[in-house]
């Protein structure tokens, strides 16, 4: 008995992590993207149908952690994000759809507080909640009839996930969901956007963090 408990011992990886008062590391991402919009009054009695489709996008960037205590832990991590969403518009009487594509390279800055279980043996769950604001560093503006969005929002973010302790680093893949708290449509009034009071961002990502 006590040679197998000898063994689990020696089995522990990054015994003294917890102990660190900073840890820092790296993020790679892949997230899922859309837009969630209120129509305008006239709308209803509109010609044209409004879909807001899904569009996949990526991220990287780095992670800085303060651990306060054995279960809760302030975590900063700014982000590159390269994220496109579709607003789909479809006409009743023709059938044409036309795809108006916004895409937008932003810095998303979030500031998240993540509550951890208990730890068993290299592993323990954990979940997360805090807010993210996101500044556009980029955004195409080919065509004249855009939809048009504002470069900057903010974003209240929750989610879980999992951390696995490895003998030189911890692994912590993460379920993270996004949902923007401001209206960031820029109304000009053209056929596209004349159609829409508000846009608001919402996210989900599966998140890669290397500690």
């Amino acid at each position: 008995m006590s040679f197998a408990q000898h063994l689990r011992g020696n089995d522990i990886n990054l015994r003294n992590y917890d102990e660190q008062k900073l840890h820092y590391g790296f993020v790679l991402g892949l997230n899922f993207s859309r837009f969630h919009f209120q129509p305008q009054g006239r709308y209803a009695t509109s010609d044209t149908i409004v879909q807001a489709k899904i569009s996949p996008g990526f991220a990287l960037g780095l992670l800085g952690a303060l651990h306060l205590n054995p279960w809760w832990e302030m975590r900063l991590a700014p982000t590159a994000s390269f994220n496109e969403r579709v607003l789909e518009y479809t006409s009743l009487s023709s059938g044409n759809k036309v795809n108006k594509l916004v895409e937008a390279t932003y810095i998303d800055l979030p500031l998240l507080f993540r509550f951890k279980s208990s730890r068993r043996g290299n592993a323990r769950m954990f979940m997360l909640i805090g807010a993210s604001a996101s500044f556009a560093l980029s955004r195409k503006v080919e065509e004249q009839d855009l939809v048009r969005v504002k470069p900057f929002d903010v974003a209240i973010e929750f989610g879980f996930g999992m951390e696995k302790f490895f003998p030189m680093f911890k692994f912590a893949p993460e379920l993270r969901f996004s949902q923007g708290i401001m209206n960031v449509l820029e109304q000009d009034g053209n056929a596209y956007s004349g159609q829409l009071k508000a846009l608001y961002n919402q996210r989900v990502s599966l998140y890669f963090f290397f500690e």
